[in-house]
């Protein structure tokens, strides 16, 4: 039981068994960057999509600027503004954009009532680089956030919630998946960033198909309904204060698994299910609104970070393409009375336009280095056209694959695919791009490829710091969410030098992203033997590509399978030896089977290269504790307390004071110093995270407090069993319960 007690402290502090976390709650902090693992992002944007728009008018004019405007310069009150970003929404799965299926009335009507943006290009048909763009109003070259994994957004640049902050907006955001959580830094200028991590965040469960009947599985995803409960509190809060409000809906995300109320209200269509279930949450926050009499002071921004592929172009989810399936996302302004009614704007317009659209509106000054403009003039129809030009990219063909960066260019309803098969599209004639005009249009490609090459040689300075390591934890939660990517990021130093095209043409990889796709998706439903079978495959035809490896390997060990896994492994360890988490699998499988002499040098080289991840350090610990030599367990949790900061930081100090308050050997042992240290990090982080609970109950055992420790122990136990987490964890926690009933304290190993 001990064993696998210390099995789940493996995580950032976090108590974890079968993907389930319990984590410290919603972050508070100031406006602006702060240190530590994220720069805190403030911003408020409402997310959906519509069909009409209507016009703004007298929105903090150019010559207002000395603070927000709101409804001009002789408003009472500045506008608040509320964004909501609908995850993985293509702009025809609405009502409003022509979608047949009922799958969106409450934001048709949001549409009509507002202004509806009938052509937006997102930045990428990713989540992580997406919402970075719609936050700084920079293309992906520009911020440097250029896919979900090995990338943060650099505190280098300007968002929109810290631009708001500085003029007094209260700034708060609900995250619905981990791909935006605090740890991308996104969180920039945000007061209240409340995401997977919290602790208090109710996650997405669903009933999916088991090997012995359908059985309920928690996904690490919050549901809308979550993020609408947490929406409307902060709405009814009240203020002194203008607010910016964003809330993230991420249940359009593969897999589809919507609540059967509303699969039953679009039974021809799962994803469009999940959608109408979107709908109804957002018509609560806008009811709610109308409800508090805020609407009319309140600029809501709905919209998407991209789309999905459901099948076009052989692409069934998103990140790898960028046709309009995936690219192609609603905008629609609705609410504040500076906002007409009733307008559809149907010239070109990006998802880079967004933020400084909304600081002209409230009169703030624009972001630095933002390459999006204001739509204000197409809002108030004094304008029908901006004569903007479209921007889009995936790097994952690069990243997985070896092939080249896929871009497109969009100029009106011209759309340019940059490729070593280079394709053209007329997609107001063509909306499906299925007639490729690039060979009998030529002079059109050559315009179109020399507008790339200029928007590169444009663009602003890259700020530093966006690359960062692979973290095994990040990539897991990913993976688990159905994405692939690279172990390892090759910083892109020239950006130029990727215009030239070189290796594979994406299409012909179409199959491998379809088959890479399906075993994702059966990896998140834990179809591992299927998932395997599909990985090994890809391994055969793709053997360098880390991307595939590691997928594999993640299917075989979730099939316990580690005589497979293992020899994988050294494998992965000569393709990327900078991924440390080849280095920890192996280590971890190696200690399992009892070949410890192997195992604790390619630990030592996992904690060398990831020396503030917890799950290395701890291993690695527990390693040396199992072979009775504690003196270097101690010192290798205390180097990680003394390099790291935050949560791991404390993650480390809970497991040093737990080895304080049990260790075998009694010159260890300090329970005085035990019960302090345990105390410290319970005050600290509120006394919610059972792990931290229970060293301190094991603390006060060691000190004969056993009435405490009971208690203590107790509490632990119960928060446990109101997160729904397995009977395996709770039983190894009650076996420690039991030993303090019986007067006993806890030794390990």
């Amino acid at each position: 039981m001990a064993r696998q007690r210390r099995a789940v402290r493996s995580m950032r502090g976090s108590v974890t068994h079968g993907g389930k976390f319990l984590r410290t709650g919603v972050r508070t902090h100031r406006s602006g960057r702060t240190s530590g693992s994220a720069a805190r992002l403030g911003l408020i944007l409402l997310v959906a999509s519509g069909a009409s728009g209507a016009s703004v008018a007298g929105c903090g004019g150019e010559s207002d600027r000395s603070g927000p405007a709101g409804r001009g310069a002789a408003a009472s009150a500045p506008l608040n503004v509320l964004l909501i970003t609908l995850d993985t929404t293509r702009a025809d799965a609405l009502g409003c954009y022509g979608q047949p299926l009922a799958a969106s009335p409450q934001i048709d009507r949001l549409a009509t009532e507002g202004v509806r943006f009938d052509q937006v290009v997102t930045s990428a048909p990713s989540t992580l680089p997406a919402h970075a763009s719609i936050l700084t109003g920079k293309q992906p070259y520009a911020h440097g956030v250029r896919s979900n994994m090995g990338y943060v957004l650099a505190a280098g640049n300007e968002t929109l919630a810290e631009a708001l902050g500085r003029y007094g907006y209260q700034t708060a955001a609900e995250i619905a998946a981990p791909v935006i959580g605090s740890r991308t830094q996104l969180d920039q200028g945000f007061d209240h960033y409340r995401d997977l991590d919290a602790y208090d965040v109710v996650r997405k469960f669903a009933t999916i198909p088991g090997p012995t009947g359908p059985e309920p599985q928690e996904f690490i995803e919050r549901a809308a309904d979550d993020i609408t409960r947490r929406g409307l509190e902060f709405l009814r809060a009240g203020r002194d204060r203008p607010f910016f409000l964003w809330l993230h809906y991420f249940d359009a995300h593969r897999p589809h698994l919507p609540p059967q109320l509303y699969l039953q209200q679009v039974p021809e269509s799962p994803y469009h299910a999940e959608i109408r279930f979107i709908d109804h949450n957002v018509g609560r926050i806008a009811s709610e609104l109308v409800r508090l009499g805020l609407r009319d002071q309140t600029l809501v921004v709905i919209t998407a970070d991209h789309g999905e592929g459901l099948g076009e172009h052989g692409e069934h989810s998103h990140s790898f393409f960028v046709y309009d399936g995936t690219m192609r996302v609603p905008l629609i302004f609705w609410g504040a009375d500076a906002v007409a009614r009733g307008r559809v704007v149907t010239s070109l317009v990006r998802i880079i336009d967004i933020a400084p659209t909304i600081l002209d509106l409230v009169g703030v000054p624009p972001l630095a280095e933002a390459q999006g403009v204001s739509l204000r003039a197409l809002l108030a129809g004094d304008r029908s056209d901006l004569a903007l030009t479209g921007y889009g990219e995936s790097i994952e063909f690069r990243t997985t694959f070896g092939s080249a960066i896929l871009r497109f260019v969009r100029d009106g309803d011209w759309k340019y695919i940059h490729k070593v098969e280079p394709e053209l599209f007329d997609v107001r004639a063509d909306p499906r791009e299925r007639d490729n005009l690039a060979s009998r249009r030529p002079e059109l490609v050559d315009q179109l490829r020399s507008r790339l090459h200029q928007l590169i040689a444009e663009a602003p300075p890259r700020p530093e710091g966006a690359e960062v390591p692979i973290d095994r934890e990040t990539l897991a939660q990913l993976a688990a969410l159905g994405y692939a990517g690279a172990t390892t990021v090759v910083p892109i130093e020239d950006e130029a030098a990727t215009l030239t095209l070189a290796g594979a043409d994406p299409v012909s990889l179409t199959d491998a992203i379809v088959r890479m796709s399906r075993a994702q998706g059966d990896m998140k439903l834990r179809r591992y033997d299927s998932a395997a079978k599909t990985f090994g495959g890809l391994w055969k035809e793709h053997p360098e590509s880390t991307a595939v490896l590691y997928g594999l390997i993640r299917a075989l060990l979730g099939l316990d399978r580690d005589d497979q896994a293992i020899p994988l492994l050294r494998r992965g360890i000569q393709l990327d030896p900078g991924f440390g988490d080849f280095y920890f699998l192996l280590g971890s499988r190696l200690r399992a089977k009892g070949e410890v002499a192997e195992a604790g040098p390619v630990l030592r080289e996992a904690v060398d290269l990831e020396p503030c991840r917890l799950g290395p350090r701890v291993e690695l610990a527990n390693l040396l504790a199992a072979e009775q030599r504690y003196a270097e367990q101690f010192a290798l949790l205390d180097a990680g307390i003394s390099r790291c900061q935050g949560e791991v930081r404390e993650g480390f100090r809970n497991d040093y004071a737990y080895a304080l308050a049990t260790c075998h050997e009694e010159r260890f042992r300090d329970g005085a110093r035990a019960v302090k240290i345990a105390r410290e990090i319970i005050e600290a982080e509120g006394g919610t995270q059972p792990n931290y609970l229970d060293t301190l109950a094991a603390a006060h055992a060691e000190v004969g407090e056993f009435d405490q420790a009971i208690e203590t122990s107790r509490r632990a136990i119960a928060i446990l069993r109101n997160r729904e987490i397995s009977d395996q964890v709770i039983a190894s926690f009650e076996s420690n319960l039991e030993r303090y009933e019986a007067g006993q304290p806890v030794r390990e190993p």
